[in-house]
């Protein structure tokens, strides 16, 4: 694992020692550079087991997409939520300049919240109904049960459809389930079975046509 924490230049360390040498405080010093007192103190440690105070080459293999590369492929995905694994690992590896592997793809994809998750079925509500569901509720919020409700009665109808298709995955964050790129399309003509019923405060009726 290599070192965490920051990492002093030259003209830093060179400052550090000679206020040191002058019986300066570490919390005096660390105002005057702008460093931690943890790095200065650190830096004073390691200096005493050590001949010169150039930096040692860090652990560890170098990182093979950089941060711009990350934020191309969070668009990439954005663009088309469908796109398999090997897909997106392709499409980068062709406009990059390194060649990145389907696990470092998964693992800047994890690292950004975007998960392969099973696409929600889409809810065949138009966006006027929408409207008027909300508007409604609004109305009617305020409405006594004895009074009111009790002599209501809810209808709606359904149709269950048989789909063959194949499941269908998408790349999403947590909380995107129901954005519209990340919902399947209605589908097409399949053996379907439509269920009516009925619903009051004492009762509720289902009938299948």
């Amino acid at each position: 694992m290599g070192r965490k924490g920051f990492e002093l230049c030259a003209s830093e360390k060179e400052s550090i020692l000679s206020l040191s040498k002058a019986n300066i405080k570490l919390k005096e010093i660390s105002e005057i550079t702008g460093r931690p007192i943890s790095t200065i103190s650190s830096f004073l440690k390691r200096q005493q087991r050590r001949v010169n105070t150039e930096n040692k080459d860090r652990s560890g293999r170098p990182r093979k997409c950089n941060v711009q590369g990350e934020r191309q492929l969070i668009r990439l995905v954005k663009n088309n939520r469908r796109r398999t694994l090997t897909e997106l690992t392709n499409v980068t590896n062709e406009n990059g300049a390194s060649r990145l592997s389907e696990s470092t793809v998964k693992r800047i994809l994890r690292k950004g919240g975007y998960r392969r998750r099973l696409v929600k079925k889409k809810l065949r509500i138009r966006e006027v109904n929408k409207k008027k569901r909300v508007n409604w509720c609004k109305q009617y919020r305020h409405k006594t049960v004895n009074w009111f409700w009790n002599n209501i009665i809810f209808s709606d109808e359904c149709k269950v459809m048989i789909d063959g298709e194949q499941r269908v995955y998408v790349w999403r964050k947590d909380g995107e389930e129901w954005d519209p790129p990340c919902v399947a399309p209605p589908p097409g003509r399949r053996l379907d079975l439509m269920v009516w019923g009925c619903k009051t405060a004492y009762a509720a009726i289902i009938i299948t046509v």
